[in-house]
């Protein structure tokens, strides 16, 4: 489970960042400047969601 106050591995930070930094990359042409930091935010919450939670038997 994702907890936002826990510290992430250093990879996974790493790895996440790169991945939120390239997402809003690709959409920030309908962004304002000030949402852009949001979205940064909002990218990088998913793929340390998605990197913590345990893998189930059917996900490749």
């Amino acid at each position: 489970m994702f907890i936002e106050s826990q510290a992430a591995d250093p990879a996974v930070h790493q790895l996440c960042s790169r991945i939120a930094r390239r997402c809003v990359f690709i959409i920030q042409a309908v962004l304002r400047e000030e949402e852009r930091g949001e979205a940064l935010r909002e990218f990088y919450r998913v793929c340390r969601e998605e990197l913590d939670k345990p893998a189930s038997a059917g996900e490749v």
